[in-house]
């Protein structure tokens, strides 16, 4: 990768063949992103498949190390590796890279006759899964595989995905069934039958341990057993989909889908799958923003994450029984726990769960069904619940909970607390309230304070309850429940918005500070440092435990220490938290059924293994005699032309750069134009006076002159122009204005050859004064849509848009050589993508094919060459092309590159 990219820059040195008219041949390839698509791991080495190529690491190292990265053409989007053969596809192509100890090496290519969706590899055989069929290859010579005449009887043509489970295949081919296939004879393959899944159309298959995992990206169908009597695990299909699967164990497994997130399910019990682990990625700049591939190896897994690039998680203490377990069951809304069982309020009605010792939940029993209930609080084998403004009170002993006694308070219950088998409650219209449900029909009766409470929470026979003001501010009380009266109170700044919790006498609140502990009876309070960055939305205390919920996390601080102990990202969005009676367990109500953390787990949790994200997403190339610059829409990197990293120009406001021989310049969202060196030292600046609502476009540059585009009286009048700077000292002064916004320009001598847009024009400049541009000639642009591109060459003017057009020096109109452009999304580039440059008799086009063409200036076709990536831009000076793809900046050119200059340290 290029400049300040971590990973491994690759010069792929290229013997020249020179062609009539036309030389140029690829000299050099550099990556500057890596978009990871899939993952081999065979012994110490992973194998990444990319946009650009191979990337090869070695994983003895975390983060592991690049060994070395080849392009390949065309986004690679499969890899299988067995010692220091890898096999690649992409298209439809199959092709075969080998390590040689130092670098790697493209051994050879066969084609598959059809697209290639995935690759199976064993000892001697290479299984493709094509759009047309499985194709089984002979590996007697590795390096030129030979296809064989073994034929695979599927249901559908199109085969997306296949998996090995010793000598049994599993292919998926565009429709319900799952074919099955013996390969235990491989030269004598036969069909055993099929499986039929639930899902209309399953896209990918994954098999190991007896276990058969069907999906369509959405959802997953579990199968046990083996061959084609595979059996359906369970009535209903899992709500988890995944590209790709990665065993850890015979009963627990590591998925990835069409998304960014990360899951772990225990599957010991296969119809009900458990959630154990879940992480969520953040996104990057990039257009591929989710994982694609997850493999295990030597207590590591490794997830190919797109653009967000390879990550590394720690497992080797990841083992049953697992921290946290997730149950996708009903939607609960609250809990409350005693010792090992949990409550829950449903929708309709209220559910218990039997805890072991590890944490597991299993459901027991349920009641009281025909209302929505909000359980509150458990004491002394008493339950209480509410259901809008009734309150009642449930003894548990019973087989089945028998109803005690029951209150309506005169609004619905916010939140309760049970002390015996009295309740106190505070109601939405932040009264407080006390009830002795012993009685079969109690009558509530209205405690008298000094406060308009709106949460509450018991530590034994404490009750605190928490006033937010008016004022921004939070008081906290304390109350003796024997009498009601108020102990003491405190004030905290902000209000707590996540409630109030209690253990013994120490309540804690969550506000805008972050966490403030409150000890009574003194009132005295403590903030816990670093507390104040994501926004809690429940809180629960057992001791020093302090539960924190967010919207995705649970947060478990010690209070003694102060400090965070453990996080952990929950795998459903959570709505109500308890800590078990002896303060083992977490157990929170979710929108998606219930969960439970071991809080003192033997086990530990994936942790990512820091690395750095390297990748580069350049937009805009700008070549001069002396320096190519990359762009990515802030940040500008700066490369000598044998591709040595020279500087770069980083600031958050810039928009657009350009270059000539003897300068950078930038163009800022505040309308100011920079001048820096050739290595990106600042030089000077100027600000364009247009007016308050001009807002800029675009900047090109010229020898001497940089042009700034600006758009003004938008949305009713609007116009477009151009600002000419004189740039020839340090800075730059405005010293003319030209109708309409560039789009792009050529300078040949003293001319500049100049595509305008509104008026979209075409335009030739004397460029003589670089301070005063005059226009000699200028015609109306041709086509329905705006030309993208213009070149020029021995008096001919060339303009890239709907079509190619030919102009002499006066624009008079010579020919249109190429037909009308095509959308077609299938060939990776757009119409915006079009570019016509052009280097001695050598005429580049980009756009219209994934790779760039190239003819003769009179435009005969001459050999062009793939490219790794889609091609964004192409940029020439004398005896090269650059062309910028969408991951490498390659150079194609009539000689080799110089060797980078050695450069002395600095004293």
């Amino acid at each position: 990768m290029l400049g300040r990219v971590s990973a491994v820059a690759i010069l792929l040195l290229v013997t020249n063949t020179a062609f009539p008219q036309c030389s140029l041949t690829p000299v050099a390839s550099t990556q500057f992103r890596s978009t990871i698509f899939d993952l081999s791991v065979d012994g110490n080495r992973l194998w990444a498949a990319t946009s650009y190529g191979l990337t090869l690491y070695d994983i003895t190292a975390d983060p592991p190390l690049i060994l070395d990265s080849i392009a390949l053409a065309g986004p690679t989007r499969v890899v299988r590796a067995s010692g220091v053969i890898a096999y690649a596809a992409s298209g439809s192509n199959i092709q075969f890279v080998r390590w040689t100890g130092r670098e790697l090496q493209l051994a050879g290519s066969i084609d598959a006759g059809a697209t290639v969706n995935d690759l199976v590899l064993t000892t001697n055989y290479l299984y493709a899964a094509t759009s047309n069929g499985i194709v089984q290859y002979d590996l007697l010579n590795p390096n030129a595989p030979a296809k064989t005449s073994a034929t695979f009887a599927t249901s559908g043509t199109n085969v997306t995905s296949l998996a090995l489970s010793g000598n049994t295949l599993y292919a998926t081919d565009g429709d319900a069934s799952v074919e099955v296939f013996s390969v235990a004879i491989p030269n004598l393959v036969q069909r055993l039958g099929s499986f039929t899944s639930i899902l209309t159309r399953p896209t990918a298959v994954s098999a190991s341990d007896g276990r058969v995992y069907v999906t369509d990206g959405q959802q997953t169908d579990l199968f046990l057993g083996t061959d084609a009597n595979a059996s359906r695990a369970g009535s209903a299909t899992f709500a988890f989909g995944s590209s790709s699967f990665a065993p850890m164990s015979a009963t627990a497994i590591f998925t990835a889908g069409n998304d960014r997130r990360l899951r772990a399910f225990d599957v010991s019990t296969a119809g009900s799958p458990v959630e154990i682990f879940r992480n969520e990625l953040a996104p990057t700049s990039g257009t591929v923003n989710r994982i694609n591939s997850v493999v295990m190896a030597a207590g590591r897994l490794y997830a190919g994450a797109g653009d967000i690039g390879l990550l590394t998680y720690d497992v080797h203490q990841f083992v049953s029984p697992f921290p946290l377990r997730g149950y996708s069951t009903t939607p609960t809304a609250s809990v409350s726990a005693t010792s090992g069982r949990v409550y829950f309020g449903r929708a309709a009605g209220i559910v218990e769960y039997t805890q072991t010792s590890t944490g597991a939940l299993t459901e027991a029993r349920s009641w009281d069904k025909s209302r929505a209930d909000i359980v509150h609080d458990v004491d002394n084998d008493f339950l209480l619940t509410s259901s809008g403004a009734a309150a009642t009170l449930w003894a548990l002993s019973p087989a089945a909970p028998t109803l005690v006694g029951t209150s309506t308070f005169p609004a619905p219950v916010q939140q309760a607390v049970l002390v015996g088998t009295t309740a106190l409650a505070v109601l939405t219209d932040r009264t407080l309230w006390r009830a002795d449900l012993s009685q079969a029909t109690a009558t509530p009766q209205q405690i008298s304070i000094n406060l308009a409470p709106q949460f509450m929470a018991r530590s034994g026979s404490n009750v605190v309850m928490a006033d937010l003001r008016s004022d921004g501010t939070t008081t906290v009380a304390m109350m003796n429940a024997s009498n009601s009266a108020i102990a003491n109170s405190a004030s905290v700044a902000g209000v707590a918005t996540a409630g109030v919790a209690l253990s013994g006498t120490t309540a804690v609140v969550w506000t805008f500070r972050g966490l403030t502990l409150i000890d009574f009876p003194s009132g005295a309070t403590t903030l816990l440092p670093q507390s104040s960055g994501v926004a809690a939305t429940h809180l629960a205390m057992n001791g020093t435990k302090l539960a924190e919920m967010t919207d995705s996390a649970l947060v478990m601080w010690d209070t003694a220490t102060q400090r965070v102990t453990a996080t952990y990202t929950l795998p459903a969005t959570p709505a109500s938290l308890v800590i078990s009676p002896n303060g083992l367990f977490a157990d929170l109500a979710t929108f998606d059924g219930v969960a439970s953390i071991q809080l003192a787990a033997s086990s530990r949790m994936p942790s990512l293994i820091p690395a750095p994200n390297a990748n580069f997403y350049a937009k805009k190339l700008v070549a001069t005699a002396n320096r190519l610059i990359l762009f990515d829409g802030r940040n500008a990197d700066i490369f000598s032309t044998s591709l040595g990293y020279r500087g770069g120009i980083h600031v958050s406001s810039t928009i657009d750069v350009a270059a000539n021989d003897s300068g950078i310049f930038t163009l800022t969202n505040t309308l100011g134009v920079g001048a820096y060196t050739r290595d990106g030292a600042p030089l000077g600046s100027a600000i364009i006076a247009e007016g308050s609502d001009a807002q800029p476009l675009s900047l090109a540059a010229t020898g001497g002159a940089a042009w700034a585009s600006i758009v003004r009286g938008c949305p009713l009048n609007c116009e477009k122009k151009t600002i000419v700077f004189d740039t020839r000292n340090a800075t730059p002064s405005q010293t003319a204005t030209m109708t309409g916004a560039v789009r792009d320009v050529v300078v040949s001598g003293t001319r500049a050859y100049v595509l305008t847009e509104l008026p979209d024009e075409i335009r030739v400049l004397d460029v003589s004064d670089p301070a005063h541009p005059r226009q000699l000639t200028a015609r109306t642009s041709e086509g329905t849509r705006l030309p993208m591109s213009i070149g020029y060459a021995n008096g001919i003017v060339y303009v890239l848009g709907d079509k190619l057009y030919e102009y002499d020096d006066n624009l008079a109109k010579l020919g249109e050589p190429l037909g009308s452009y095509v959308d077609d999304p299938s060939i990776g580039v757009t119409y915006a993508d079009q570019r016509v440059r052009i280097d001695g008799g050598c005429l580049a086009v980009s756009g219209r094919q994934f790779s760039p063409q190239l003819f003769s200036t009179a435009l005969a076709p001459q050999p062009s060459f793939p490219t790794p990536s889609a091609a964004r831009a192409i940029a020439a000076q004398p005896g090269r092309l650059y062309v910028l793809t969408d991951h490498s900046l390659e150079v194609w050119a009539s000689a080799p590159l110089p060797a980078a200059a050695r450069r002395r340290p600095s004293s």
